[in-house]
Parts: structure tokens; C-alpha cells; sequence
């Protein structure tokens, strides 16, 4: 299945190249709290409302508010990651304006403040953690509110079955799936590109 939403973090190209990465892939780019200094804007839409078979899920995406005051400052000029302010009252609004079945945070700011983004905005009915790369093998339950986060890199895909009755999540399933790369063969395109970068480089990197 194709990615549906994805939240940014990863600036190390600098942000020209960030900013035109973005505008150039095929699904949802969110976040509610990277903004252009110069002009106050969001880099990226804060949510977006999804549906399918009559159910509208509402994802709100969320990056690591730390990201421009600890990378590089050529990695961050003129971005501003801090500004986490006003998300419940954005949670709220949506909710009430919108009127989604379910309302989803897609973070990157790890496992720890995910669990207190849950506490402080209970509206929230799911968050999706990531950035500290832990393996979460049982739901964290913050009230209502369910918390995952699957490891890193590919080693794992955590998978979130929910039920809902009468507007709310009446029960769940989640599994963390170990992925084997030894079960998938390699994609021939995407070898060649690795090495054709890594060419002049080889003495060094061997």
C-alpha cells in the first residue's frame, strides 16, 4: 500500500533542497510546527482529513520542536521548529469543524514527549511516534489514548487495527512485525544509483 502521510524532520540536505524534496513527492506532507521565520508560514499543512470506506480519519503531523535549535545552523537557516503553541486549541477546532471519526498525531519528537503530547491533548484518539527508535511491543494507554512507535529504520512496521462504535475506539489490535531484508530482493535501480554515488569515493568508504 502507498504512504498516505508522512511529517518532516530530516534537514541535513539544508532547506532549498528540503522545501523542493517535498514538493515533489506523491502523498501527504504534514506539520503543525515548522515554519519559515521570514515570513511566519507553515512549511507544510498542519493536518489533513483522510477517508476511506466511509470513515474520515483526521492526521495531525508534528515535528521535533528541538530540530532548529540543535542542528547545524546551515542545516535550519531560516526555519523554526519551536512553535508547538495553540496545538490543542488546532486539535479542537478541527474536531468540532470537521467532525472526523478519528483524530491521529503523526510525530516525530520520540517516545517520551509523544506520551505527554497524549496527556496534554486527550483529542487526540491515536499517536504514531517516532524519532527515538524505540520498539514499542504493547500499547502505551495515556487515558483513552493509544501510543505506539515501531523501532527504526526499517527493521520494524508496526501495525494498528482499531474498532470503532459509537464514535469512539471500542477495541484494538497492534502487532510490531519484524522485517527480515533477507525475505525481499534487492531493487536493482536502487543499487545502481548507490553505487554510482559512492564511485569516486570507494578508497575511502573500503
Amino acid at each position: 500500500s502507498a504512504v498516505a502521510a508522512w511529517t518532516h524532520w530530516e534537514v541535513v540536505y539544508g532547506p532549498e533542497r528540503i522545501r523542493k524534496l517535498m514538493s515533489e513527492v506523491n502523498y501527504k506532507v504534514i506539520c503543525y510546527n515548522f515554519h519559515d521565520k521570514a515570513t511566519g508560514k507553515r512549511l507544510f499543512a498542519p493536518s489533513v482529513i483522510l477517508e476511506k470506506d466511509g470513515v474520515r480519519v483526521a492526521f495531525v503531523g508534528a515535528t521535533d520542536p528541538t530540530t532548529t535549535t540543535r542542528q547545524p545552523p546551515v542545516e535550519v537557516a531560516g526555519l523554526d521548529s519551536t512553535r508547538m503553541s495553540g496545538l490543542r486549541e488546532f486539535v479542537q477546532d478541527l474536531k468540532q469543524k470537521e467532525k472526523p471519526d478519528l483524530i491521529v498525531l503523526l510525530d516525530h519528537t520520540g517516545l517520551a514527549p509523544s506520551v505527554q503530547l497524549a496527556h496534554d491533548i486527550p483529542e487526540f484518539d491515536i499517536v504514531l511516534s517516532g524519532n527515538t527508535h524505540e520498539r514499542v511491543y504493547k500499547p502505551i494507554l495515556v487515558g483513552k489514548t493509544i501510543v505506539v512507535e515501531p523501532g527504526s529504520m526499517g527493521s520494524f512496521m508496526g501495525e494498528l487495527d482499531v474498532t470503532l462504535s459509537d464514535g469512539s475506539i471500542s477495541g484494538y489490535n497492534y502487532k510490531l512485525i519484524g522485517i527480515d531484508e533477507a525475505q525481499f530482493a534487492e531493487n536493482q535501480y536502487v543499487k545502481s544509483l548507490v553505487e554510482a554515488v559512492e564511485r569516486p569515493f570507494q578508497a575511502r568508504l573500503r
